[in-house]
């Protein structure tokens, strides 16, 4: 083994998951300091909106209605509302006041963004502490000064995803729900997050049961800006990384793209292109590829707490040895059910898809279905499952060709765990198993893969 190949195995003690996660608990700071953990209820973080003392709020209840003074201004709510008035103006809220128990809850958003940015010469809001505070407070070094809140997992986590993972399933285009976001953003302005990350795939390029398989390992740096624009439920993002693989040229990735979050509906758009991949290509073929892509995804929460989404995928795929281009489609949806709160979220979706290329023995349709699971056993932790099946059929109509009537049945397990170490490092590892048969005996294969790093905020 090679010194470049143990020095990347050692990676492999890390992990690199996407998202930093807020506080599940949230501070208010000003003449008091008043904190409370999220109520998960409705399917979404919520606070109760008592917590507005701490600031000097003032409140009066009137024929169903509740009053809030709070730094000079007039705040009317009413349960059920997905809005409020402020002095007399109507403003959205991003999911829906409720009483529980007789006590006003109001969603995390307001707290996080809408009070920020109204009164922005009043208050702060720090996310990395989800605290709220008073500028004379954070002015004054006095022992009411709240100590940071410990940041850890909340419910709304992505799908764990890497470079590393991407090249790890070069045949695959990972079926990915828009992720709905309880806080989108708080205040405008930048956040940057670097990771690095190393892999390992004991069949890379998926060579038969019966033939001999290429161990593949890579490591990957990364870096990723996230803008949060101030506009309500909007943040940009983009990301560029380089991969290093041991026993071929280095891979480069740049993307970019959007989400968007305005009370039950929620959007996701990516696209990027990705040069000198290594990957099975069609025709079960290893080769290198330069691709373009785009994905997107939209969903609405419906009530009873189940979330609906539609998905779309394109990539362009250039392979390099045989000068030829090739295009994958695909098209389906999700639905996600919220009603177990934050800490366990099940999954189950679908999607039907096809690869166009010039060689028409190497072009099929595909059918997918997928079960998925999320879950926060414990505050820092976040753990995903998911199992995929997928039915390959070729499209070739000629009783010559190699492809004539072949099918493949394909099954595809997921598992990642990603561990919150301090507000700003994340630990994580990856781990993926596929499992094919093919009515051609040759095409049978196991294929498995582990990836894992560090990420770390920047700022």
């Amino acid at each position: 083994m090679s010194r470049e190949r143990r020095l990347v195995l050692a990676l492999l003690l890390f992990a690199a998951p996407l998202h930093a996660q807020e506080s599940d608990t949230l501070v208010l700071a000003g003449d008091t300091v008043l904190k409370a953990g999220a109520n998960h209820v409705q399917g979404f973080a919520a606070y109760p909106v008592t917590l507005l003392r701490a600031l000097g709020g003032d409140f009066t209840n009137n024929a169903g209605r509740l009053q809030v003074t709070v730094l000079g201004s007039v705040l009317w709510f009413r349960p059920g509302q997905g809005t409020f008035t402020v002095n007399g103006m109507m403003v959205s809220l991003h999911e829906l006041a409720f009483a529980l128990e007789g006590e006003l809850y109001l969603p995390r958003q307001f707290f996080a963004e809408w009070l920020p940015k109204r009164f922005s010469r009043q208050v702060r809001y720090d996310a990395a502490t989800a605290t709220l505070s008073t500028l004379e407070r954070l002015t004054r070094a006095t022992e009411e000064q709240p100590p940071p809140a410990r940041d850890v997992a909340v419910a709304s986590v992505a799908e764990p995803t890497s470079v590393a993972t991407e090249e790890l399933t070069p045949a695959r285009v990972e079926p990915a729900t828009p992720v709905r976001r309880d806080v989108v953003g708080g205040r405008a302005g930048v956040e940057m997050h670097v990771r690095v990350s190393g892999s390992y795939s004991d069949n890379f390029f998926q060579a038969p049961t019966d033939g001999t398989p290429v161990e593949l390992v890579a490591s990957t740096g990364e870096a990723r800006l996230v803008v949060r624009t101030g506009r309500p439920g909007l943040n940009l993002h983009a990301r560029v990384n380089r991969t290093l693989f041991d026993g071929f040229d280095p891979s480069e990735t740049a993307s970019g793209g959007l989400d968007w979050t305005a009370g039950r509906h929620h959007a996701e758009v990516v696209a990027g292109r990705q040069t000198h991949s290594p990957r099975l290509m069609a025709g079960d073929r290893a080769g290198f590829a330069d691709i373009d892509h785009a994905s997107g995804g939209y969903g609405v929460r419906l009530p009873g707490a189940v979330e609906v989404s539609v998905l779309g995928q394109y990539y362009d795929i250039y392979l390099e040895a045989r000068d030829t281009e090739s295009r994958y489609y695909g098209t389906g949806g999700s639905l996600r059910y919220r009603g177990f709160g934050y800490r366990f979220s099940p999954e189950v979706g679908g999607m039907r898809s096809r690869w166009d290329g010039p060689i028409a023995t190497e072009n099929y349709q595909e059918q997918t279905q997928w079960l998925a699971l999320r879950m926060v056993p414990a505050a820092p932790l976040y753990l995903f499952a998911r199992y995929r099946y997928e039915s390959r059929s070729y499209t070739i109509e000629d009783p010559a060709a190699g492809n004539y009537l072949r099918e493949d049945r394909r099954r595809h397990l997921t598992l990642s765990l990603d561990a919150r170490i301090t507000g700003r490092l994340v630990w994580g590892i990856y781990y993926t198993r596929e499992d094919v048969v093919s009515t051609r005996t040759d095409r049978g294969f196991t294929s498995q893969a582990l990836a894992s790093g560090l990420s770390y905020r920047v700022w």
